[in-house]
């Protein structure tokens, strides 16, 4: 699946309502037709491509991304505002519409304060200011025997990789200090 496919279509449902069935009927809000209008429709997906790529692509190169924003914007507010989707679904895809679209891709607006490592919380904004501060990941409070400590950029640097779960190769474990491998190590 190419980056620009997993926006809407990441839509969750339940089997009461599916997502299909969400997509259909806020296509159909936006487009001002009856909330009926794709209900036998087969491929909701390649409706919205048919319908929303060709108004991108008649528009000025340097107006795209406003375009796109713009129908994100109707989309989101029809989706919030519509009485033929049950509140549930709402709630189950609130954060759905934390995704911008910008270029042919879309970036994630991510406010949360911790990322995860392993299997627990690290406050994302003092790690990259140098010091290591782990949290639970049920309630946040600070592991039991784990005190918040200054790392070295290199510590920092390996924490990120496993973040992102990339492979921390010997150069990354060859760079760090007899010191530095100690505290990342057996320091708890």
């Amino acid at each position: 699946m190419r980056k620009t496919d997993r926006n809407l279509w990441v839509f969750k449902g339940t089997q009461k309502f599916t997502a299909i069935t969400a997509k259909k009927k806020i296509l159909s809000e936006v487009l001002n037709k009856p909330h009926n209008t794709y209900s036998f429709t087969k491929n909701i997906n390649d409706i919205y491509k048919k319908v929303f790529i060709p108004i991108i692509e008649k528009t000025e190169d340097e107006d795209k991304r406003e375009v796109r924003l713009q129908l994100q914007y109707r989309i989101k507010e029809s989706f919030e505002t519509s009485l033929n989707i049950p509140e549930s679904i709402k709630d189950l895809n609130s954060k759905l519409f934390d995704i911008k679209i910008v270029g042919t891709g879309y970036g994630v607006v991510n406010n949360d304060p911790y990322i995860n490592i392993g299997k627990y919380l690290v406050h994302k904004h003092h790690l990259l200011g140098g010091k290591l501060q782990v949290r639970s990941p049920v309630n946040h409070n600070q592991i039991h025997g784990f005190k918040s400590q200054n790392i070295t950029n290199n510590i920092k640097h390996i924490l990120l990789k496993l973040n992102e779960n990339q492979p921390i190769g010997f150069n990354d474990v060859d760079k760090l200090s007899e010191t530095e491998k100690n505290q990342f190590l057996y320091d708890r």
